[in-house]
């Protein structure tokens, strides 16, 4: 059955590309007031090839995404966004740099082209996941189900596109499996990893704290085990701060990034520590949200966002009926912790996220 799904994963990935060319070439682009990193302008013919077939796969947060494996976290903004998938983007490039250069690809088409490879990559193993996981909670035939939504989904293109969604999706599948198989110092490293991937990872923690519980694990070691969620989140705040808010004159910056800083909304690495910096708490993630993205409680609570709100408004319900469904049929308590995760996710997007 892995092997359908691989097919299945792969084949949809394929339609999502299609599509997308197809989309980028018809509808004229969005002229959106968007961060756009500085990307050499080259005219040779397999950077161009490169730039029209997958183009409509670098835009919005993909930009950060690609700025940040081919440049580092050289902008305040760019804190918003975790390390974990643009550093695999990279070391992948890193691999791929000397045989596809002999080929007349520039530096950053090698880096768009690791970070298609890599979502393809992780998408697979996201599936592969995702229908044991639900085979061993349900049934086949709703991990089958659940695995032909998962590749044909609505957001389907932002798991092909430079988002960290695959990376995410994968291992969070991977930990919730390796938990439900009884192996939860596996399945702690996997959370851990999702960590760095997003910041809403340590979300994942509730799985570990009711696991230990229902284990029979003491109430303080169900939290320890539950609080190593936290650490990738804490770690790279810490790492955030040493970079912003640390006089570093000698870190070397490309003249395109000098430039850009040079625009106002710009604030350069290892230059003026931001506000954030002198907080008792200096985490740069509330600030850089807030600041940049009016991220906050009932923030996007406005009269102009209304399309956006109707656009997530089918997908509210769904999980609101499905999250209702599990809990009043529920006969295995195990189903508990993917009920409140659900719900709790929920609540965080639509109190506090860009909804759409």
């Amino acid at each position: 059955m892995t092997s359908s799904v691989v097919v299945l994963a792969l084949f949809s990935r394929f339609v999502i590309f299609l599509l997308q060319v197809a989309f980028n070439w018809a509808v004229p682009d969005h002229n959106a007031d968007a961060f756009r990193s500085p990307w050499p302008t080259s005219t040779d013919l397999g950077d161009r090839l490169v730039s029209w077939l997958f183009a409509g796969l670098t835009r919005w947060d993909s930009q950060y995404f690609l700025h940040i494996a081919e440049h580092g976290y050289t902008y305040e903004q760019t804190l918003a966004f975790f390390p974990l998938y643009p550093w695999l983007v990279r070391q992948t490039a890193d691999g791929l740099v000397d045989p596809l250069t002999n080929v007349y690809l520039d530096r950053h088409s090698v880096v768009v082209l690791s970070g298609v490879l890599v979502n393809a990559a992780f998408f697979v193993v996201a599936a592969v996941a995702l229908h044991r996981l639900t085979h061993q909670l349900f049934s086949k035939e709703q991990a089958d189900e659940a695995v032909l939504l998962f590749c044909f989904n609505p957001a389907s293109i932002f798991f092909t596109a430079c988002y960290s969604e695959s990376l995410f999706a994968a291992v969070s599948f991977l930990g919730l499996l390796l938990l439900e198989q009884n192996r939860p110092n596996l399945a702690t490293l996997f959370f851990c990893l999702g960590g760095l991937v997003r910041s809403n990872g340590f979300l994942s923690a509730g799985f570990l704290l009711y696991s230990g519980l229902v284990c029979g694990l003491t109430p303080v070691r169900s939290v320890f085990r539950a609080a190593f969620c936290f650490l990738p989140f804490l770690l790279f705040q810490c790492y955030a701060w040493s970079l912003f808010c640390i006089p570093d004159y000698s870190q070397q910056f490309s003249a395109a990034v000098l430039n850009q800083a040079a625009e106002p909304g710009f604030r350069l690495a290892g230059r003026n520590a931001s506000k954030w910096c002198s907080n008792l708490i200096p985490f740069s993630y509330g600030y850089v949200q807030s600041h940049y993205w009016d991220v906050g409680f009932l923030m996007y609570y406005r009269l102009k966002q209304l399309p956006n709100f109707l656009l997530a408004f089918p997908v509210v319900i769904i999980v609101l009926h499905s999250s209702a469904s599990l809990l009043n049929r529920c006969n295995d308590r195990r189903h508990i912790p993917y009920f409140l995760h659900a719900v709790g996710f929920l609540a965080i997007t639509v109190l506090f996220a860009n909804v759409q």
